[in-house]
């Protein structure tokens, strides 16, 4: 019964369509069918205003996305498809992104050592939306849960969505 409720409350409040259209217009389904593709977890604000039902823009920030080398460039690639293109950080070229995820020294991304983080991509549209693309070495659900903060760790895939403090997050 608990699982016929919240499949209710999901269809009646389609929240994640809201959320996401923002960054990508009529191609949420694309952008979930790539979830699913590359294994990717999405966390931070977008997370949060999913569960909360929250979607103002203030609330709402980048696009946190969480995948590991693999999948990597199908994402990339539906990002150029969509209209954004790479935002390199201070320590990157314009190519960072260019290159086969497998041959990349991550020892290079000398702010991430000593965490799942290997590197982040930022993506940016014509609308100032953001994507940034977090690079892990790890299972994007490990590298989501290492977080401290309750923001982060709300996160969904393609398929499904996690809460792990419900009554916290509900409450904001």
């Amino acid at each position: 019964q608990i699982q016929e409720t919240v499949e209710h409350y999901i269809r009646l409040h389609p929240a994640l369509d809201l959320v996401l259209r923002p960054f990508f217009h009529n191609a949420v389904p694309g952008f979930m069918q790539a979830l699913r593709l590359t294994g990717a977890y999405v966390s931070g604000s977008v997370a949060l205003a999913y569960f909360t039902r929250n979607i103002s823009r203030d609330q709402v920030g980048d696009l946190d996305i969480y995948v590991t080398p693999f999948g990597m460039s199908v994402l990339i690639h539906f990002f150029h498809s969509q209209g954004y293109h790479f935002e390199p950080l201070p320590w990157q070229t314009a190519h960072s992104v260019d290159v086969d995820p497998i041959e990349v020294d991550y020892n290079l991304y000398r702010p991430y050592l000593g965490t799942a983080i290997m590197a982040v991509f930022n993506f940016v549209n014509a609308d100032d939306e953001r994507v940034q693309l977090i690079v892990v070495d790890t299972c994007p659900a490990a590298a989501v849960l290492g977080h401290h903060s309750m923001v982060v760790i709300n996160y969904f895939d393609g398929s499904f969505a996690v809460s792990c403090y419900p009554i916290l997050t509900f409450k904001m």
